[in-house]
């Protein structure tokens, strides 16, 4: 996947997030639920030079669950009343007998970012699954060099805008990119971008009038000491196709800044034998000494609090790796899911820079909260 989240969408969803820490509304103690379904239509952005064939205008739609949060629980008030929901989308790449079309269940939530009269204006983000029809196949679809297995990771961002038609119903205007890889797991993994815009209608089925907020709940313990474990699984190469397990030891220490935002950092240990082939692409590779599988380094990040759930951003540097294709610098995007406030699991996928590495799936013990 050489762009998980492409560049053009970057600096916005940056902005964007900087400002839910700022932007403030005027609530309401009622939850909605209903259905949300809209169309959409944009292009396949050929982000490098060997996927030009893939350009193509796309077109498709989405039904799906939506609820308004009313301020039943601390992160709705704290975030300004976020929706969320489950979305099924159908997607037609242009080119069928390339990619073909993509079937995906993706979860979401959308933050409040400021209000102009009646009209809000949102970012929706989500990640989930997704179904490629044509992926690559040596015998049969070697011009789809993008995409090498069937089932891939979603990540998008979308800006929208929300306008009330009656108590019941709203009219939904959005943009963003859409983003499908499977994080190194299976090659090629160029991974497929698409810039789009949809219109969409919601129609509320139902309404409640919170009188009891739940009390608040949120994980305000000023010093965590957290330590993790997780493996993942990635192709080596296009070349010298080897697929290898990944060991990681965390260890990480998090500061509250706010119920719903923690700062800190760590040390990370990895084992990757991947390091074993990354400078052999023509030959037979023997497995080298335990020490060239190991790589160290260390790392601050930010965790975006939500309840249970944590969105996790990490950049780290190594102090140590035999690995000269690597860079210095990586990064770590993903979800955590506390189940109680001792365990939690998470995946992520590991970064350098644009290129994944792999998908991390691992369990974190917090030690001292």
């Amino acid at each position: 996947m050489q762009k998980v989240l492409p560049t053009l969408l970057r600096a916005p969803l940056a902005i964007a997030l900087f400002l839910l820490s700022f932007s403030v509304f005027s609530q309401q103690n009622i939850e909605k639920w209903g259905i949300a379904a809209s169309v959409t239509g944009g292009y396949v952005w050929a982000h490098k030079g060997s996927v030009d064939n893939l350009k193509a205008h796309v077109y498709g739609g989405l039904i799906g669950f939506r609820y308004q949060t009313g301020n039943r629980r601390q992160w709705h008030r704290i975030f300004n009343q976020p929706a969320c929901g489950v979305d099924f989308l159908y997607m037609n790449y242009g080119t069928p007998n390339i990619i073909g079309s993509v079937y995906a269940i993706i979860p979401y939530t959308e933050f409040p970012i400021f209000k102009v009269g009646t009209w809000r204006f949102n970012l929706k983000i989500g990640t989930g699954l997704g179904y490629i029809t044509q992926p690559y196949d040596v015998g049969s679809n070697v011009t789809n060099s993008t995409i090498g297995s069937h089932l891939n990771v979603d990540l998008n961002a979308h800006g929208v805008i929300n306008i009330p038609l009656n108590k019941k119903s709203e009219l939904l205007l959005a943009g963003g990119v859409t983003h499908f890889s499977n994080g190194n797991f299976k090659m090629p993994n160029l991974g497929v971008n698409t810039p789009e815009l949809k219109i969409g209608y919601v129609y509320y089925l139902g309404q409640k009038t919170i009188e009891n907020p739940l009390p608040d709940n949120m994980d305000t313990t000023r010093n965590t000491y957290n330590v993790s474990l997780a493996f993942g699984s990635k192709y080596t190469d296009y070349i010298f196709p080897n697929r290898v397990t990944v060991g990681v030891v965390r260890f990480k220490y998090l500061r509250s800044l706010s119920a719903k935002s923690k700062f800190g950092g760590g040390l990370d240990l990895f084992y990757d034998e991947g390091n074993f082939y990354a400078e052999n692409r023509t030959g037979t590779a023997l497995k080298g000494k335990p020490i060239d599988a190991l790589e160290v380094g260390v790392n601050i990040g930010h965790e975006l609090q939500l309840g249970h759930l944590a969105a996790i951003a990490d950049v780290g540097t190594y102090l140590y790796k035999k690995n000269k294709v690597k860079g210095p610098i990586y990064q770590r995007v993903g979800l955590r899911y506390n189940f109680t406030k001792k365990v939690a699991a998470y995946t992520a996928i590991k970064l350098h820079f644009a290129r994944a590495d792999y998908i991390e799936w691992g369990i974190t013990y917090s030690l001292n909260r």
